[in-house]
C-alpha cells in the first residue's frame, strides 16, 4: 500500500490553485476602468478629468464593491481550508464550480459599471455570485460527509451558517433586482439592505453557533498536522536516490499558475457591450449582448472544466511523483504550452464556428491530453519518479485513463476535420461512461476513489 501523502501535502495545491485563480480574477475587475479614456484628458485642464472620473465613479464604485464581496469568498475559503485536511474528485468538482463562476466576474463587474447599476445589471452580477456562495458552501458539505475536515461539531454549524448567508444574500438581492427590472418599481434599494446582511453576517453566526475555544481549535490543528514530520523523511529519502533530480514543488506551483491564468484569460474573451461618453448601456442592449455571447459562455464553461479536469489529472500523477530529472520538466513545459495556447482557439468559437475552428479547438485538447499522458508515462516507467510502493494497480488506471481522454478527443478531432464542426462536442459526453469502462477491468474504480 501507498502511504498517504501528509494532510497538509493533500490540499496544499489545491489551496494554491484557488488563491491563483481568485488573485487574477480580482485583479483582472480593474481592466476595464481605463478602457475608455478621451483624448481630452491629455490636455492640463484638470475639470475635464474630474467631469471624466465623476461620470464613471459607478464604476469605481461598482470595482470596490465587487472587489470585496469576492476578497469576503476568499477569506471563508481560506477559515474553510484550515479544517479540510483531505480532498476527493467530489470535493476539487465543486471547487471549480466556485471557481469557474468566480473567474467570469470581469465580465457582469464592468457591465455593472457601464450600466449605471441598472437592475439588469445588477442581476447579472448577484446571479453568479449566488451561485459561487452556493458551491463554496457544497464545498463544506461534501468535505463533513466524506469526512475530509478536522472540523468538531461546534465548527461545522458555525462555517455551515456563515457561508449560507452568502447565497441566501445575493438569492434575495437577485429576486429584487428581477422584479424591480420586469415591473419598472424602485426595488433596488432593497437589493442593496439585502447584500448588506454579509456586513453583519459573521457577527450574527457566531453568536448563535459560537466557535470552539482557541485550546480546542489548537488540539484540531495538532491532529491534522501528526504526520508531517514522517513524510519529510520519507521523501528526502527517495530525493536522495536521484541523480540531477529537482525538488517538484517550484514546478507544480509554476503549473498551477499557468492552469490559473489560463482559465481566467478565457472569460476575459466576454466582453460587455460598448457605451459612449454620454449613453449608458440600456437594458435593450444588454440583453442583444448577452444573446450575442451565449456560445462564448457556453465554451468559457466547457473549456473551464475541461482545464479542470487535466489539472485534476496532473494533481494526481504529480502525488506520486517525489522527484523531478529534466526530461520530465522540459515534457511538463510542453504541456503547459499547450495550455496557454488554449484561450486562442476558444476565443475563436465565438466568432466562427466552422470545422476550421472547432478542428484547432479539439486538436488543442488532444495535444494536452496526449503530452499530459506522456509526462504520466515517463514518471511511472520503471518507477523512476514515483515512489517506488505505489501499486501497479493504481500506475495502470492512470494510464488508462490518460489514454481513454486522448481517444475521446481523438474522435472529437476525427469529427471535426470531417465537417462535422459543433457535432464534435458530442463526443465529449463519452467521458460520463470512463469509471464505467474502467470498472470492467478495474472494479474498486466503481468506488469513485480517486485512483490514478
Amino acid at each position: 500500500m501507498v502511504t498517504k501523502k501528509s494532510s497538509a501535502a493533500e490540499t496544499a495545491r489545491l489551496i494554491a490553485y484557488s488563491d491563483a485563480v481568485i488573485a487574477i480574477a480580482v485583479t483582472f475587475l480593474a481592466l476595464d476602468l481605463g478602457s475608455d479614456l478621451p483624448d481630452t484628458l491629455s490636455g492640463t485642464d484638470s475639470s475635464t478629468t474630474l467631469t471624466y472620473l465623476g461620470e464613471n465613479l459607478s464604476r469605481y464604485l461598482g470595482f470596490g464593491v465587487c472587489f470585496l464581496v469576492v476578497g469576503y469568498l476568499w477569506w471563508r475559503h481560506h477559515r474553510m481550508f484550515r479544517f479540510i485536511k483531505r480532498r476527493s474528485d467530489r470535493l476539487m468538482w465543486v471547487n471549480a464550480v466556485f471557481l469557474a463562476t468566480i473567474a467570469l466576474l470581469p465580465y457582469p463587474v464592468a457591465i455593472i459599471g457601464r450600466a449605471t447599476l441598472s437592475p439588469l445589471a445588477v442581476s447579472v452580477f448577484t446571479i453568479p455570485m449566488t451561485v459561487a456562495g452556493l458551491a463554496l458552501w457544497g464545498v463544506w458539505e461534501v468535505a463533513h460527509l466524506q469526512k475530509l475536515s478536522v472540523a468538531d461539531g461546534a465548527t461545522i454549524r458555525n462555517v455551515r451558517a456563515a457561508l449560507l448567508t452568502t447565497p441566501v444574500a445575493f438569492g434575495f438581492a437577485t429576486l429584487f433586482a428581477i422584479a424591480s427590472w420586469q415591473f419598472d418599481q424602485p426595488w433596488m434599494l432593497n437589493a442593496a439592505y439585502v447584500c448588506g446582511i454579509l456586513l453583519f453576517a459573521p457577527v450574527i453566526t457566531t453568536r448563535i453557533w459560537p466557535l470552539p475555544t482557541a485550546d480546542e481549535e489548537s488540539a484540531l490543528e495538532q491532529v491534522a498536522e501528526r504526520d508531517e514530520t514522517i513524510e519529510a523523511e520519507k521523501t528526502e529519502s527517495v530525493l536522495s536516490r536521484l541523480r540531477e533530480g529537482t525538488d517538484s514543488e517550484r514546478m507544480t506551483a509554476f503549473t498551477d499558475g499557468v492552469y490559473a491564468i489560463a482559465v481566467t484569460v478565457i472569460a476575459l474573451q466576454i466582453t460587455p457591450p460598448d457605451a459612449s461618453d454620454s449613453t449608458k448601456i440600456t437594458s435593450e442592449a444588454l440583453l442583444e449582448n448577452l444573446n450575442d455571447h451565449w456560445a462564448a459562455i457556453l465554451v468559457y464553461f466547457i473549456t473551464f472544466f475541461v482545464i479542470q479536469n487535466f489539472w485534476m489529472a496532473h494533481l494526481r500523477v504529480f502525488d506520486r511523483i517525489r522527484a523531478a530529472d529534466k526530461t520530465l520538466i522540459w515534457m511538463n513545459l510542453i504541456h503547459l504550452m499547450f495550455i496557454a495556447w488554449m484561450p486562442f482557439p476558444a476565443e475563436l468559437q465565438q466568432f466562427d464556428g466552422n470545422e476550421v475552428t472547432v478542428s484547432l479547438y479539439m486538436m488543442t485538447l488532444l495535444s494536452i491530453s496526449l503530452s499530459m499522458t506522456m509526462v504520466s508515462v515517463y514518471a511511472t516507467r520503471g518507477r523512476r519518479l514515483i515512489d517506488p510502493h505505489t501499486p501497479q494497480t493504481d500506475i495502470d488506471l492512470a494510464l488508462f485513463r490518460g489514454a481513454y481522454v486522448t481517444g475521446v478527443f481523438a474522435i472529437a478531432t476525427a469529427v471535426a476535420v470531417l465537417g462535422g464542426s459543433y457535432n464534435a462536442f458530442y463526443a465529449f459526453f463519452l467521458f460520463f461512461f470512463q469509471d464505467k469502462v474502467a470498472g470492467i477491468f478495474w472494479p474498486k474504480a466503481r468506488s469513485g476513489r480517486p485512483l490514478g
